[in-house]
């Protein structure tokens, strides 16, 4: 039978007066019934089902939200009629029931009502009783309650009697009741098996409980009664059991505190099972379900609440605890406590012991590993071996490089660790994981220590060895002693030190610096103590660990301060190693490097970078900085170009330590992207490796060369013993190699731009006196003079020398009277490769200069200086070729020749071009001389200067400068006052003078004022009339400076200007702590200058001396910008096409290259440099030109420009300008770098090209504010007159006096009249 959608005012589905009763396999199923009273789908007195009874979506408003049992009438007619009618069914009932259950039969009717069949009630709602409510005794066979409830506080949200005997098992799920219980009995409540799913607590609540087993999932449990017998109550995860005097019950953990281990239960009033204990302190999250570890810690079965922190937090991927156990708490390969152990598959790292690497299992790759084991090893040792048998030949680039690519890889190798093992790296893809691994390569052979991939405890098990750190370091010394061996046989043993002190002194004070990396599982807060040592391992006291790494470090660095100062040992090629690169103040420079290696080496191995990278930072930072300080001090290498990528290094190195800082900081904000933290993990990986791949590189070309070199030198040291057989090398001064053929060395060595000379006693070069003898056959009018002794015998013929015998080393004066008297020129060949020769031309040289003074005729002295003839031009060559040309220049010659090899028609030739060019410059010195006139008479002096005034004031102009203003007699000049301008302050500036003033209607103005007593040159005045026409006519843009008028009175000279400011750039950058701008001050003021020099250009003008102090700022009106205007055109010119020009105007370092050394250039391209000069020193602070390139900047232009173009380029030369100071090194800043200081003017850009396409530029805001200015200022001049005038409005600001021209002392000082 099924009812659906039943609604009766005052009973349910069914309303019985007597009792319902149901046979077995009847089915009963009632739907969405409702009572607006009792009994949601039956009301009835006495209820007897025995088949399948399900109520669903029933409502009552009372009580019996499915069923209500009623009790018995009271009244006694009604009664008796009732008894009797229900005597009468009961009785059939009954008897069916004893004879299918066993029901024991009574005589007379009970309060008893039997649900024995299958029962179901499922949403089913009422204030009492959700389900059932019964004022007698309830027996239930199999029921099941589902989402019942009840919202009275009497409860009872499934069942609410006086008596409730389940006789099977029941479940009820989803019940609920703000403050009763689930069943509710007033008497007695038996139960076998109970089950409650999320249902509200108490679950039970009567008078007398008698259960087998009750289980309750997902809420806490309660079976309150003041008699109970609970057999077994099982509660589920997240709980713990206790029991009262009220009640047996299950409650939550407390906060803090979890339990996933079963939940408890309670037998018979005992307690059993799991309780709860206290959540890990550094739990990431903590559920019922689960309780997860952040990442970097893990706990152990045997205490659940304490977290171990793991040193290596990539070891530890956070684990896991659930219901089902506990998770992965390692790393595969990882285990143990703080997961510090290696699994049995796995080998600690051989550069980190706090990582572990997978062994190999097949046989290729074992022997593979061993193999690169081996090589890495030994590829560095060769390296610097070779350094020392090429330091016996003068050849030790390689070796300079390779120790600073191994110093500099001691501080890169740990960064790309820390990069590997940090959470943004994991997040990238795989292959480009592979690609950073794999550049990483050079810097693992390079560092020696040993790859963090690579395992030594992998090498010892492949051979059937336990797996130790003391098996590793056994490998590593007998491996490290078997080189220095073979390299003692080769060579000696000193060497073999050296270099076993250079490649494996690090290594082996990082294998006892891991001893002394003890970390902590705990804080030290809470008293636990440091842990040293791994398993396996046998454990090295601290002390004894500190003792043993200060021996070892103290034996290696005296035992090269011990070969270096001794006497014995200077001819090992090991000595040379260590001192041939360096000045001779800086001879134990390369025990400090070593000093420094080590350092990084014992900070790596007792900070290593898996658990203690801060701390790792901060000490190489400390090094690298005070290796950096002490360098760039003392310049320790004899090749400046050593000493620049020494610090190159250096200050790469420290760039890489600071970006990783920043990277660390950033990894653990909350503000960090995912693509910022892989831009700068892209930029410390390439800061890594960049220079490590340079150098290498570099190492591999120096070692070619070097071996072509030795090869050569081989095949010229077999010529030179055949020809010293036959004798014919005699007395001539002999190459380093000839030491070889069995000969006493010679006495004293001589340096030639690095190549070693021997001579005995003294006497000339031999390409000195082979020089000699050709100039004397070939210019039979020419003396030849040497500085030097002959070597052998007498000097020939025709060639003067100092005599051996003579106590002055003088040539004599008699015999250059005579040499001279039938020549016109002398030339005196050298080398000044000692010191002797340069104190000879000091002495020698002007013997010959006064021969004019004895009654000789003057002769042409030329210094001839003969170069090496493998001699390589770059830039350290030419410096000391330009020194010694500057040294013969001041000892007395007027000219010097230099050249690799002569020949006799090259050597005529440029013998006569520079007689020819003496000869011409004494001629125009005889004819200045002649032309200038003698004044005897004042008057005659007087009457020239007036007549040079008009000229050049009057007549000059008047010709060739039609604009330019006459002298203007009228004008009033005091020291406040020019004319109608007020005087307001003089402007600081260079050179010359700039006064600020206000015209007539108070506007500002510059005035430039030139004296006319200082101008004697038509060219100054003519740059004067260029100014006035380019500012004044020309040119018109808002970042150019207008010239408004010329003023010319009777001393003077007066350009009147707009005011375009007080200061200029370098005085503003001057005034702040870094002497730079920030970014966006660059961008914004850079733009205006490239606008503003790119409109000269397309007026077909250059500037020509573009500069910070000719860059005047001021704030624009109504906003915060600066603007930049453009000022002094008084070297600027009109540039035709493919037109250059040779004039030099400027300074260093704006001035172009090419324009410094007088050559042509194109004008235009000469403006771009500077403004790139200007950018730097904007973006990168004042000086980091000067900074990055190391010049003086007192030398001549022309001295200082080869070394700008040989500066720039380098491609990351400009980067390393910007870095010298910390200034702004933005992709766009470096760009535009690159492409204006360009060595060659071609291939600079044009500046236009710079200036944003397609965009609105800053010219139209920048004429609004200019409106906006103008505006202003004659809103001023109104308020002046309205002041004047009394008529000020009330509330109106007075202009401030320095506007009105009150002024204290004169601005202007009297000029004296131009004569």
């Amino acid at each position: 039978m099924r009812m659906n959608h039943l609604v009766q005012a005052h009973a349910g589905a069914f309303a019985l007066a007597g009792g319902m009763a149901q046979a077995e396999p009847g089915e009963i199923v009632i739907r969405h019934s409702s009572s607006e009273g009792d009994g949601g789908a039956v009301t009835a007195h006495m209820i007897l089902s025995h088949g399948k009874l399900s109520v669903s979506d029933s409502l009552a408003a009372r009580e019996g939200g499915g069923i209500k049992v009623i009790s018995f009438l009271q009244d006694a007619y009604v009664m008796a009629q009732t008894k009797t009618r229900l005597l009468r069914d009961v009785a059939g009932l009954q008897n069916l029931a004893v004879r299918k259950f066993g029901v024991p039969l009574k005589k007379s009717i009970a309060r008893v009502s039997m649900l024995l069949g299958n029962t179901t009630f499922e949403n089913c709602r009422a204030q009492i009783g959700g389900a059932i409510s019964s004022g007698g005794t309830l027996k239930l066979g199999q029921v099941m309650f589902s989402n019942c409830s009840a919202s009275s506080i009497q409860g009872g949200a499934a069942l609410i009697a006086k008596s409730a005997h389940f006789m099977h098992s029941f479940e009820a799920r989803n019940c609920s009741t703000p403050k009763g219980s689930v069943l509710t009995a007033s008497r007695e409540l038996w139960m076998k098996n109970a089950t409650f799913q999320n249902c509200s607590s108490p679950q039970v609540a009567a008078a007398h409980i008698v259960t087998q087993r009750v289980v309750v999932e997902g809420s806490e449990a309660a079976l309150l009664g003041v008699a109970r017998h609970v057999e077994a109550l099982e509660c589920d995860n997240g709980f713990e059991g206790y029991v009262d005097e009220y009640g047996t019950n299950c409650r939550r953990c407390a906060n803090g505190y979890f339990q996933l281990q079963g939940g408890p239960k309670i037998v018979n009033g005992t307690i059993d099972g799991h309780l709860c204990v206290k959540v890990p302190q550094q739990t990431r999250e903590a559920t019922a379900e689960k309780v997860r570890l952040r990442r970097g810690y893990m706990v152990q079965d045997s205490n659940i609440s304490l977290s171990l922190h793991c040193p290596n937090e990539m070891a530890c991927p956070g684990g896991r605890i659930t219901r089902s156990g506990f998770g992965t708490m390692c790393e595969i390969g990882y285990q143990g406590p703080g997961c510090v152990n290696c699994a049995q598959t796995h080998g600690r790292g051989s550069g980190d012991p706090f990582t572990c690497s997978r062994c190999a299992t097949s046989t290729v790759r074992k022997v593979a590993e061993w193999t690169i084991y081996i090589l890495e090893q030994t590829l560095v040792f060769a390296i610097s071996a070779s350094g020392v048998i090429f330091a016996g030949e003068e050849s030790y680039e390689s070796t300079i490089y390779s120790n600073q690519l191994m110093s500099y890889v001691m501080v890169s190798l740990p960064v790309l660790r820390q990069l590997q093992n940090s959470k943004s790296f994991k997040t990238l893809a795989s292959y480009v994981q592979e690609v950073i691994e794999g550049i990483s390569i050079p810097v693992d052979v390079a560092n020696g220590i040993g790859s963090e991939g690579q395992s030594a405890e992998c090498l010892l098990d492949y051979v059937g060895i336990s797996k130790t750190l003391y098996g590793g370091d056994a490998i590593f010394l007998l491996l490290a002693l078997s080189l220095m061996f073979l390299l003692s046989v080769m060579v000696d043993l000193w060497s073999a030190i050296v270099v076993a002190g250079n490649c494996y002194l690090p290594r082996l004070c990082f294998a006892l610096g891991r001893h002394l990396a003890c970390y902590r599982l705990h804080a030290e807060a809470h008293g636990e103590r440091l842990h040293c040592g791994f398993e396996k391992d046998v454990g090295m006291p601290m002390p004894v660990a500190i003792v043993l790494l200060g021996i070892t470090f103290v034996g290696g660095a005296g035992s090269w301060l011990w070969l270096i100062r001794g006497e014995e040992h200077t001819a090992s090629p090991g000595v040379a190693y260590l001192t041939q690169p360096y000045k001779k103040k800086c001879q134990s420079w390369e025990v400090t490097v070593l000093v420094r290696k080590v350092l990084l080496a014992v900070v790596c191995a007792v900070y290593p970078s898996s658990f203690n990278a801060v701390m790792q930072l901060q000490l190489i930072g400390t090094i690298v900085l005070v290796s950096l300080v002490i360098t760039m001090q003392n310049s320790p290498y004899v090749s400046e170009d050593h000493n620049r990528t020494e610090s190159r290094l250096l200050i790469f190195a420290m760039l890489m330590v600071l970006f990783t800082f920043c990277f660390h900081a950033n990894e653990h904000s909350w503000t960090r992207t995912e693509g910022t933290q892989r831009s700068t993990l892209v930029f410390i990986v390439l800061l890594a490796t960049g220079p490590a791949v340079v150098m290498s590189v570099r190492i591999f070309v120096a070692l070619v060369k070097e071996f072509k070199e030795l090869y050569q030198e081989k095949n010229v040291s077999q010529k030179a013993e055949s020809v010293e057989t036959d004798g014919a090398m005699e007395g001539d001064i002999q190459v380093m190699s000839t030491l070889k053929s069995g000969r006493e060395p010679p006495s004293e060595p001589l340096m030639l731009f690095g190549e070693e000379y021997y001579c005995e006693g003294l006497a000339n070069d031999p390409e000195v006196e082979e020089f000699a003898e050709l100039a004397s056959e070939g210019l039979p009018n020419c003396v030849v003079a040497t500085l030097l002794p002959w070597s052998v015998g007498h000097a020939p013929k025709g060639v003067l020398a100092p005599e051996l015998e003579s106590s002055d080393f003088l040539v004599p004066e008699a015999h250059i009277a005579k040499a001279v008297s039938g020549a016109n020129t002398v030339l005196i060949p050298c080398t000044l490769e000692i010191e002797e020769e340069h104190e000879q031309a000091k002495r020698i040289i002007p013997q010959f200069a006064r021969c004019d003074n004895v009654g000789l005729s003057a002769v042409c002295i030329i210094g001839v200086l003969l170069l090496p003839k493998l001699t390589q031009l770059n830039r350290e060559t030419n410096q000391i070729v330009l020194r010694r040309h500057n040294e013969l220049l001041a000892a007395g010659v007027d000219d010097v020749l230099f050249e690799h090899e002569w020949d006799l028609v090259t050597l005529k030739r440029a013998v006569n071009l520079s007689r020819a060019m003496w000869e011409m410059n004494i001629l125009r010195t005889r004819l200045m001389l002649n032309a200038e006139i003698d004044y005897d008479v004042a008057e005659d002096a007087s009457r020239c200067q007036e007549e040079h005034s008009d000229l050049l004031f009057q007549q000059i102009p008047d010709a060739l400068m039609p604009e330019f203003r006459s002298v203007d007699r009228h004008i009033i000049e005091t020291g406040n006052s020019v004319g109608n301008f007020r005087l307001i302050s003089m402007l600081s500036c260079k050179k010359g003078t700039v006064l600020q003033a206000v015209d007539e209607d108070q506007q500002a103005v510059a005035i430039k004022v030139f004296n006319k007593s200082q101008m004697v040159d038509p060219g100054v005045l003519e740059s004067i009339y260029r100014e006035y026409r380019f500012m004044g006519e020309v040119v018109r843009h808002p970042n150019i400076t207008k010239c408004l008028e010329m003023l010319h009175s009777n001393s003077r000279l007066f350009l009147v200007m707009e005011f375009a400011g007080s200061q200029n750039i370098e005085h503003m950058l001057r005034g702040r702590t870094q002497q730079r701008m920030n970014e966006s001050e660059v961008n914004n003021c850079f733009e205006q200058v490239v606008r503003g020099v790119a409109h000269l250009h397309s007026k077909n003008i250059a500037h020509r001396n573009i500069c910070l102090q000719h860059l005047i700022l001021s704030t624009l009106a109504g906003s915060d910008r600066e603007h930049v205007r453009i000022v002094d055109f008084q070297s600027a010119m009109l540039v035709k096409p493919n037109m250059t020009s040779r004039t030099v105007c400027g300074t260093m370092p704006y001035m172009a290259p090419e324009m410094a050394t007088g050559g042509p250039y194109w004008p235009h391209s000469a403006d771009a440099w500077s403004c790139g000069v200007a950018l730097l020193e904007m973006a990168g602070g004042l000086g980091s030109l000067r900074a990055g390139v190391k010049f003086d900047p007192e030398a001549a232009a022309e001295s200082i420009a080869p070394t700008l173009m040989h500066f720039f380029e380098d491609p990351v030369s400009h980067s390393e300008a910007l870095a010298v100071i910390d200034g702004v090194d933005t992709i766009t800043v470096i760009e535009q770098l690159e492409q204006l200081l360009m060595p060659s003017w071609a291939d600079r850009i044009v500046l236009k090209n710079l200036l944003p396409e397609n965009q609105p530029g800053a010219e139209q805001e920048l004429l609004q504010h200019e409106q906006q200015r103008l505006l202003e200022q004659q809103q001023q001049q109104q308020l002046l007159q309205m002041m004047q005038m009394g008529q000020v409005p009330q509330g109106q600001a007075l202009p401030a006096p320095g506007q009105l021209g009150q002024m204290g002392r004169p601005i202007l000082q009297q000029a004296p009249q131009p004569q």
